[in-house]
């Protein structure tokens, strides 16, 4: 059993009022900023090694594991509130992320700027690519694929003058060819979402992440935090359910099932997270703000 954990946030804001706003399919992946604080807090209190992603990589390298529970805190899509609020309360504890950025949400009403997202990484933020356009990268044929993860690894070593060495999933569904391309690409892992079929827990190129979601109960936290084994069954197994219902239905009909159940509304929409089917599958990068 593996001895790390790794936590994927998406937005933290401050009060309900600003969730309220958010379509349902959104809202969840809204974290209340005094939640974060609290758990940032937790960790910190129990002990935990909370460690950055390139130490976490390193050590898989080099040892398979952790000797002692170890966390990781990863931030997907680059909205704009993980400037505001989320890096203070990292910076208040002492704590490295790795925010995976949506190159062509930079710069957008609710995405991060230039400036913040050098601010963050000039501060030691890790910087990641979250793709181009946030399209699931099972939807992609394999030129699509190569150009989501080789121009936004680009543009974000264009626009930082760091190397980009990690790639998250859009959307967190797993597709077969992802890890081969981006260890090709120079990419030196992959975070993907809660479940990767036929993959070791310890597979740089599918590392399967923790999603803390709005409502999840500290106690609840605190075990997926430490690795307890009923806690992560439970979650697994709620992951691994959505995971196949997917599979099953495939990704247009499982969005409009979906769709169904949140709003109470029939007919396709591919509308999940963040996902907004409005944005193009293959975009041009933005000019990148010097």
């Amino acid at each position: 059993m593996k001895n790390f954990t790794i936590f994927l946030y998406h937005d933290i804001r401050t009060g309900d009022s600003m969730v309220d706003r958010e379509s349902p399919g959104n809202s969840p992946y809204i974290l209340d900023s005094e939640s974060f604080r609290s758990q940032m807090r937790c960790l910190s209190k129990s002990g935990f090694s909370v460690v950055s992603l390139a130490e976490l990589v390193q050590s898989l390298r080099e040892h398979g594991d952790f000797e002692h529970p170890s966390i990781c805190l990863t931030f997907d899509d680059g909205h704009v509130s993980n400037f505001t609020h989320a890096f203070p309360i990292l910076r208040e504890f002492g704590y490295i992320a790795c925010f995976f950025l949506t190159v062509n949400e930079i710069g957008a009403r609710q995405g991060l700027s230039w400036d913040q997202v050098r601010s963050m990484s000039q501060e030691g933020m890790e910087i990641g690519s979250h793709g181009l356009a946030h399209v699931p990268m099972s939807s992609l044929n394999d030129r699509e694929l190569i150009n989501q993860l080789r121009t936004s690894k680009q543009t974000l070593e264009d626009g930082l003058g760091k190397r980009i060495r990690f790639f998250s999933s859009p959307t967190g569904y797993p597709d077969a060819r992802l890890g081969r391309l981006a260890k090709n690409l120079g990419y030196d892992a992959v975070c993907v979402g809660p479940v990767a079929p036929g993959r070791k827990a310890s597979d740089l190129f599918a590392l399967t992440r923790i999603d803390v979601k709005r409502g999840l109960k500290m106690q609840s936290f605190i075990h997926l935090a430490a690795g307890k084994r009923l806690a992560m069954l439970y979650h697994r197994g709620k992951e691994e359910s959505l995971f196949w219902a997917k599979r099953c239905l495939g990704l247009r009909g499982y969005e409009s099932v979906r769709e169904t159940v949140i709003t109470g509304k029939s007919g396709i929409s591919v509308s999940i997270g963040r996902l907004s089917s409005s944005r193009p599958l293959l975009d041009e990068p933005k000019a990148v703000s010097h």
